[in-house]
């Protein structure tokens, strides 16, 4: 379970600074998230935040590629990757905007986690317009270096 609430908290946090400004919209569903949920009731969640938040802005790639690798190697079941996604999504939607560097982020939480695209877009049909006719998906690094 510790894996699990590890790399949730990471991906969560990814996806508030994914844009390059952590929203008060995200960071109240985040909050209010972490007060209902025991995922992260072991973490200080200050200073862990803090953290995730500087290994972003120094070497974003290298963050989302480590979260790869990390989420790889996890024993996380479909039902896990599936919570997390959820969770990702929600924060994404909190502000009621999807811009391309979510959209990247969505896209690559596919792949990592394995999850069937065609079944999530019919779960989340909104993000069909996010995604349009787009086959690939490119990164804006430059915001992520000012995140706030």
């Amino acid at each position: 379970m510790k894996e699990f609430n590890n790399i949730l908290f990471k991906t969560a946090i990814l996806s508030m600074a994914i844009d390059g400004e952590i929203q008060p919209e995200e960071m109240k569903f985040f909050n209010k998230f972490s007060e209902d949920n025991i995922y992260f009731e072991d973490f200080n969640i200050e200073k862990y935040f803090k953290k995730v938040i500087e290994a972003i802005r120094y070497d974003s790639e290298s963050f989302i590629t480590s979260l790869t690798k990390e989420v790889n190697d996890s024993q996380l079941n479909k039902q896990f990757r599936l919570i997390i996604f959820d969770v990702i999504y929600a924060i994404i939607q909190s502000d009621n905007k999807i811009d391309d560097n979510e959209v990247f982020l969505l896209n690559k939480m596919f792949d990592i986690f394995d999850l069937d695209k065609e079944n999530l877009l019919s779960r989340y049909p909104e993000l069909n317009d996010a995604f349009g006719d787009q086959t690939t998906f490119e990164l804006n690094t430059n915001v992520l270096q000012e995140v706030h």
